[in-house]
């Protein structure tokens, strides 16, 4: 990574920080801890705070920068913020997860406790269900019956759609990382064509060694020469 295309976020972070970052990040790829245990749970919120402390600081900086440099600066704020993104990716992951999780314990517990009402109930009337006929006690039996296969299905329903929401979140940084690196690399084509061009008209045209032409375009890219930009 170009520590020039770093340049306009040194107050939001830096090589050195993001390498430290993705390294811990690779330590952590298919990490598993018991979500339930507060500090393990709060370990791993920990680790993906601060990545998501960096992009929103990324974003602020990116809308203070100069309008001249939107180009440069969204394609690397988009590098930066892939990069953040994959750092806490191995943590997003046991959150969801954790979150799924609890929500099919609220499920099984809301069926748990519509089964107690219900027994409590069906005792409650107890006295008055033996003056019914055997029918009627039976269509009670069946509602039941009914009702705890139903709670039992949407218990089934959610952990499945728990399942295939993790897999399509696993699915889709996937997929986002390698659009991000397609696109980081045709930017960087992108960019390194326009200033070859530049190097080589200024050869042509001022008559500039090859050496001297690299350096004044070096030099307008870092915005040193007043009153002169190159279009990408």
């Amino acid at each position: 990574m170009s520590t020039l295309l770093l340049e306009p976020y040194r107050e939001v972070t830096t090589e050195s920080v993001l390498v430290d970052l993705e390294a811990d990040a690779q330590k952590h790829i298919g990490l598993w801890v018991d979500m339930n245990n507060g500090p393990e749970r709060k370990y791993v919120k920990d680790k993906a705070a601060l990545g998501k402390a960096l992009i929103k600081k990324l974003d602020r900086s990116r809308i203070d920068q100069s309008a001249a440099h939107k180009l440069m600066l969204d394609t690397e704020a988009d590098t930066i913020r892939i990069r953040l993104e994959n750092i806490i990716s191995p943590y997003a992951v046991l959150i969801n997860l954790h979150a799924d999780e609890q929500k099919v314990i609220r499920v099984k517990a809301r069926a748990k406790q519509d089964a107690i009402d219900l027994a409590f109930e069906i005792n409650r009337d107890h006295e008055f269900a033996l003056l019914i006929d055997d029918k009627v006690m039976q269509d009670k039996a069946d509602a039941v019956k009914a009702q705890k296969e139903y709670d039992q299905a949407i218990a089934s329903e959610a952990a499945h759609n728990a399942r295939e929401e993790i897999k399509r979140q696993i699915e889709y940084n996937a997929n986002a990382k390698a659009e991000g690196e397609a696109r980081r690399r045709a930017d960087r084509d992108h960019v390194g064509n326009v200033r070859k061009s530049a190097k080589e008209s200024l050869m042509m045209y001022a008559n500039l060694s090859e050496e001297d032409a690299r350096s004044v375009v070096l030099a307008i890219t870092n915005d040193l020469i007043k009153n002169i930009t190159i279009k990408y």
